[in-house]
């Protein structure tokens, strides 16, 4: 039989760093943002691309609506949370959605402890 040390808890970072693997946080926060991304810079579904608002004044930034747990809410707010700490700032428009991918998955790997928080379940 297996002893007590064989379950022992490890942890998994150095396994997910090795393998370039995101957590399952880091996941939904890269498809939240690129779901943005993809409905707003193609208008695709129309019912989905209503629901976000573009700023005026900085055409990257997207205004949230009232805090809450909805897609609309938690896209804008992740994704004006990665504009803001990266190197994308004014080039939205001239960037592919391939170059976009590639700088957000990197954002993920380079900086965790500065990951974008959720907020979920606001009232």
């Amino acid at each position: 039989m297996l002893g007590e040390e064989f379950y022992a808890r490890e942890s998994t970072k150095p396994l997910f760093k090795t393998h370039d693997l995101m957590t399952v946080h880091n996941l939904y926060r890269f498809r939240c943002i690129m779901e943005t991304i993809k409905i707003v810079r193609n208008h695709v579904p129309i019912s989905m691309y209503d629901l976000f608002k573009k700023s005026e004044r900085k055409d990257d930034l997207l205004i949230t609506p009232e805090p809450s747990i909805n897609f609309a809410y938690n896209g804008a707010y992740l994704w004006n949370k990665f504009i803001g700490q990266s190197q994308l700032r004014g080039k939205f428009n001239s960037l592919t959605l391939s170059s976009i991918k590639c700088q957000l998955r990197k954002f993920h790997f380079k900086m965790p402890s500065i990951s974008m928080t959720i907020i979920i379940g606001m009232t």
